[in-house]
C-alpha cells in the first residue's frame, strides 16, 4: 500500500504536469525528476538515515522554492517536505527544530496529525503524539496590529526587538505579494515557538517563507512582577513589511488540506 504522503504528492504532481510541459525549457526540472528526488528523500527516511534525509530535503526544498515558488505547482510537495524535515530533525535529536517544522507543516496540512506515519518510525510518532497548540479566529475577528492574544492581567506585554520580513530567495518571486497572520508563543527568553497560521493572503510557498522569517524574530519578553514569562502573541508578516498593518480586504483563511 502506498504511503499517504506519497499518494497526496502524486495527485499534486499529476495536476501540474500539463503546466510544466507548457512552460518548456525554462522549467528547472520536470515532475518526473522532482518525484525521483522526493522518492530518494522517502527512502532515506524509511531507512532511518536521518542525516542523508535532512540533507536531501534541504536541497530539494531550496531548489523548489527558488525555481517554482512563484508558480504554485509544487505547493503540496513543499508542505510534505516540511513534514519530512521535522521527522528527520526529530531523528537527529534536534527537538526544537523538529517541533517548529511540524507546526509549520500541520498549519497547511492538518491531516498530518491523523495520518499513518509508522513507516517513518519513532520520530514521526513522537511528533504526532505531542499535538499542536492552536485555535481559530472568532467570527468577524481581524488582525489589526501585533499584540498579545488576550488581556494579560498583571503582565507587562513583550516588545519586539528583531523582526525580519519575508526574504524572497529568487528574482522570479520579486513581484509576489502576501501577508500572513500567526499566533505564536513568545517564550521567557524572547524567542518565538509554536507557530500557528491563522490567516493568509498569498501563496503557500510565500507562506512557508513567512514562517522562515518569523523564526528569526526576537522579543524583550513579557514579565510578571519583573520575572520573564511566556505568553501567546499575534503577529503579522509580509513582503511589504512586518506587523502593525491592516489588510485591504479580509485575508483568506488557511485551507483545511493543502496536501494536493
Amino acid at each position: 500500500m502506498r504511503h499517504p504522503l506519497t499518494s497526496r504528492l502524486l495527485v499534486g504532481v499529476a495536476l501540474g504536469v500539463g503546466l510544466l510541459l507548457a512552460a518548456g525549457p525554462a522549467a528547472a526540472f520536470t515532475p518526473e525528476e522532482w518525484k525521483a528526488e522526493y522518492d530518494q528523500v522517502e527512502h532515506h527516511l524509511r531507512a532511518a538515515d536521518w542525516q542523508a534525509a535532512d540533507a536531501a530535503i534541504s536541497k530539494l526544498y531550496k531548489a523548489t522554492i527558488e525555481q517554482h515558488g512563484d508558480t504554485g505547482r509544487f505547493d503540496g510537495g513543499l508542505v510534505q517536505l516540511t513534514a519530512m524535515r521535522a521527522i528527520a530533525e526529530q531523528g537527529l535529536g534536534r527537538a526544537d527544530d523538529a517541533r517548529w517544522h511540524w507546526h509549520v507543516a500541520v498549519s497547511f496540512l492538518p491531516d498530518l496529525q491523523r495520518m499513518d506515519l509508522s513507516p517513518y518510525g519513532e520520530p514521526a510518532r513522537a511528533l504526532q503524539v505531542q499535538g499542536v497548540r492552536g485555535r481559530e479566529l472568532a467570527a468577524g475577528e481581524r488582525y489589526r496590529k501585533d499584540g498579545p492574544v488576550s488581556e494579560l492581567a498583571g503582565i507587562k506585554a513583550p516588545k519586539r526587538s528583531k523582526g525580519p520580513g519575508i526574504r524572497l530567495p529568487s528574482l522570479r518571486m520579486k513581484d509576489m505579494g502576501g501577508f500572513y497572520v500567526f499566533e505564536v508563543m513568545v517564550e521567557a527568553d524572547g524567542t518565538v515557538t509554536q507557530p500557528l497560521l491563522l490567516q493568509k493572503k498569498g501563496s503557500v510557498a510565500l507562506g512557508l517563507l513567512a514562517f522562515d522569517s518569523l523564526r528569526g524574530w526576537r522579543f524583550k519578553p513579557a514579565t510578571r512582577d519583573g520575572a520573564p514569562v511566556a505568553v501567546p502573541y499575534l503577529v503579522g508578516v509580509g513582503t511589504g513589511g512586518i506587523g502593525g498593518g491592516d489588510l485591504d480586504e479580509e485575508p483568506e483563511a488557511p485551507p483545511s488540506d493543502q496536501g494536493t
